[in-house]
């Protein structure tokens, strides 16, 4: 598991939960900022935890069987 920084375009920032962090694309900055907070915090091994449980929900059947049913 690990913490997400990314841009806020594309799937990242639809993730919503705790060890994704997005940043607007126009403030490439930010992403510095970010990582140097994460770096610092005092659960990041919980957040690393969080997210490999939270990885173990994506899956491709899942999505393909989700986009079926949008376009159908």
């Amino acid at each position: 598991g690990c913490v997400v920084v990314s841009t806020d375009v594309g799937a990242v920032s639809s993730f919503g939960h705790k060890g994704v962090k997005t940043v607007p694309i126009e403030r490439p900055e930010k992403i510095v900022e970010e990582v140097k907070k994460l770096s610092k915090r005092n659960n990041l091994e919980e957040l690393k935890r969080r997210n490999s449980k939270k990885s173990q929900s994506f899956d491709w059947k899942k999505t393909a069987e989700r986009f079926e049913e949008i376009i159908n």
